[in-house]
């Protein structure tokens, strides 16, 4: 299964079917810039927020299929929750004084 290449095009043939505009385009550095550009959408900062947008948007949703999305759906939180699980060298270093 290739999920991010049948969201992409899912999400193309709904802009086509739908005359979407693709908005105008940004020539600037938006990693030293981006905070100036208030009105654009920001990409999901999480795992758990990509799912929880993946699991609200129903293009993506249909491109996956039912059976397809569930499944990883539930992979993806179960990586998400080992992910959290895990106490990392920075958390050590922050939180306990040794």
């Amino acid at each position: 299964m290739y999920p991010a290449q049948a969201g992409l095009s899912a999400a193309g043939l709904e802009g086509i079917e739908n005359h979407l505009e693709a908005g105008d385009r940004i020539d600037e550095n938006m990693f030293v810039r981006g905070s100036e550009f208030t009105t654009l959408k920001t990409l999901p900062t999480s795992l758990r927020e990509a799912l929880r947008y993946l699991e609200a948007d129903p293009v993506l949703m249909t491109a996956l299929g039912e059976q397809a999305a569930k499944t990883f759906l539930n992979f993806k939180q179960q990586e998400w929750d080992a992910h959290n699980a895990e106490i990392t060298a920075w958390e050590v270093d922050q939180y306990i004084n040794v």
